[in-house]
């Protein structure tokens, strides 16, 4: 089937920034602040000593020569600049980081779609994903990317810390040691009963319209003394600041404290396709209409592959007719459950014309 030519879905997870605390040796909170500062830099690039000389040969890709700048003075001048840098002060004990999570059963039908039987189509679809347990695969990999503090990124490298999910219903899940669980990795029996716990909860929210569910998530990490911390770096234009590094804030109790964006906290929980190949080592990728890996920079469902979202998305007929005879989440085939969690994660989905 054609794409609509409208066709939207509003997105499931609604994450808040993660925000930094500290607590001192009383355990009294106070706000992690940034310090703008400014380095004195050393050129080390390649274009710092090499120009690239181009002929008409080089241009059409036969060779490219290559001319070191001879000027040594150049190479040893320093490169000074300004950047934002967080660490912990001195009286820090325990570093806190914490958010609040909403999740709606927005998958569950379009936000927007121009076409009644593609409409129709993915209202079945989704019915019968339901229908099979579908969500619950979904709602364990959230859940194990939640529990296991992906959120956290960089600062998940420490010695220790401990996550607490304190749920609308009036649950609270604890986790001492979960510096220790991988969302890649089969969790012990004790683990596994907080995970089943949570999970639970979070594909009813996925599955439930009209219901409301949401989460407070903190960890507790031990850094080393004056450790540093990595909240989110700003995309900024240079005309706009001074600083060639900028991080992340938000205004709390008069002053700007560290914090990880609400995107890159829920980039953290979508870490879960690893659908698009048979390798048991493939990486958990967020999820994309085409696969994106920005650290590889390469695109593992390009539309050459035949496994990109939109491709997949056309055969809506096909996917419904595999649905129909599914009886648990482990007779959903992979391509049906990537497709789900594209619709989970929401945008604009439409037809457009070929370039």
């Amino acid at each position: 089937m054609n794409l609509p030519n409208q066709l939207a879905y509003k997105r499931s997870l609604h994450p808040g920034p993660a925000v930094f605390f500290y607590e001192d040796a009383e355990e009294k909170q106070h706000p992690l602040t940034i310090e703008r500062t400014k380095i004195r830099g050393s050129k080390s690039g390649f274009s710092e000593a090499y120009q690239i000389k181009k002929d008409k040969a080089a241009e059409s890709g036969i060779s490219v020569s290559l001319k070191a700048d001879a000027t040594t003075q150049k190479l040893s001048s320093g490169n000074p600049h300004t950047i934002d840098t967080c660490y912990l002060p001195p009286e820090a004990k325990t570093l806190i980081c914490q958010f609040s999570l909403r999740i709606v059963a927005n998958s569950l039908k379009p936000d927007t779609c121009s076409d009644e039987e593609f409409w129709n189509n993915l209202m079945t679809f989704t019915r019968l994903y339901k229908q099979a347990g579908g969500y619950s695969e979904l709602a364990e990999r959230y859940t194990k990317n939640i529990l296991s503090g992906a959120w956290l990124w960089r600062n998940r490298e420490t010695a220790a810390f401990e996550i607490t999910v304190e749920t609308s219903e009036g649950n609270t899940y604890t986790l001492p040691n979960a510096h220790l669980q991988f969302p890649d990795i089969a969790w012990k029996k004790d683990t596994a009963k907080i995970l089943k716990g949570l999970a639970t909860e979070i594909e009813t929210a996925l599955t439930s319209p009209r219901y409301y569910w949401s989460a407070e998530i903190a960890a507790r990490l031990k850094p080393g003394f004056c450790a540093e911390i990595f909240p989110s770096q700003c995309f900024t234009d240079t005309s706009d600041s001074d600083a060639s590094k900028v991080l992340a804030t938000i205004h709390h109790q008069g002053v700007q404290t560290a914090c990880m964006t609400a995107d890159k906290v829920n980039a953290a929980i979508q870490l879960v396709d690893n659908w698009y190949s048979d390798d048991p080592n493939t990486i958990s990728l967020r999820v994309n209409e085409y696969g994106s890996d920005s650290h590889r920079n390469i695109a593992y469902r390009h539309p050459s592959t035949q496994l990109d979202f939109y491709t997949l998305l056309q055969g809506i007929d096909e996917h419904i007719s595999v649905l129909e005879n599914a009886k648990t989440p482990k007779d959903i085939p992979a391509s049906i459950h990537y497709i789900t969690s594209v619709l989970t994660k929401g945008g604009m989905f439409q037809g457009g014309k070929a370039k």
